[in-house]
C-alpha cells in the first residue's frame, strides 16, 4: 500500500470572515473572538500539519455584498487556505 503525502506551505493561512461593524457585529464579533482564541490554543499545542495557524481578519461590515467581495479578497490577494464566516 503506497502513501501520499501532501506538502504543506507555512503558516497555514485561516481567513476569519464576521462583521465587527454593523448590525450584525453583537453577533460575530465573539465569533471572531472564539476563531482567534481556538488558533491560539492550536498554535501553543504545536500547529497543524508542524505549521503556525496565523488567522487573517476581515471586516465585512454587515454588508452582504461586502462578504462577497471580503471573502474574493481573502482568497485572491490574502492567499488564505481556508475562510471561517
Amino acid at each position: 500500500m503506497s502513501c501520499i503525502v501532501a506538502q504543506v506551505e507555512c503558516p497555514i493561512r485561516v481567513g476569519v470572515l464576521h462583521s465587527l461593524s454593523g448590525s450584525m457585529a453583537i453577533s460575530e464579533t465573539t465569533l471572531k473572538d472564539a476563531m482567534l482564541m481556538l488558533i491560539a490554543q492550536q498554535n501553543a499545542a504545536g500547529g497543524l500539519l508542524g505549521c503556525e495557524i496565523e488567522a487573517v481578519v476581515v471586516d465585512p461590515a454587515s454588508d452582504w455584498p461586502l462578504f462577497a467581495e471580503k471573502a474574493r479578497e481573502l482568497l485572491t490577494v490574502s492567499m488564505v487556505d481556508v475562510i471561517f464566516g
